[in-house]
């Protein structure tokens, strides 16, 4: 799978594509969300499928986190799913946050909701914060 993001600083415009990635969170600065890129399949797993492009303006002090599926596939002790939605809303609360507290944050906050205490499948997750 993959995300690909084209940022143009000059216009402040981000062009991004995705092949069966978990969309990219996006937090405006009043900490809204919105998550960028639709269902698709994965690279190579289909030769009919067309990948297109979207785009979206952002402003100095948006952030987007990228990450792997496996920091929301976790489970609890009652088979409850983390999940994307639980995911948004700590993205939500701690984007305000210096960027690598955040980022510990929510990696604790999964980890938390796991049963097992531990990762099974791959977690990785990036943040970034637009400038002028």
């Amino acid at each position: 799978t993959i995300w690909v993001g084209v940022w143009q600083c000059s216009t402040r415009l981000l062009r991004y594509a995705t092949a069966g990635h978990p969309g990219a969170i996006v937090v405006n600065k009043d900490r809204s969300s919105s998550v960028l890129g639709g269902r698709s399949w994965p690279i190579g797993f289909s030769s009919d499928e067309i990948y297109g492009t979207d785009s979206l303006t952002v402003d100095p002090g948006d952030r987007m986190y990228l990450f792997s599926d496996g920091i929301f596939e976790v489970m609890n002790a009652h088979g409850e799913i983390w999940g994307r939605h639980r995911l948004q809303k700590t993205i939500e609360k701690v984007a305000n946050q210096p960027m690598e507290l955040g980022l510990a944050s929510i990696i604790d906050q999964s980890r938390t909701w796991n049963a097992q205490g531990r990762f099974d499948d791959d977690v990785a997750i990036l943040g970034v914060e637009f400038q002028d």
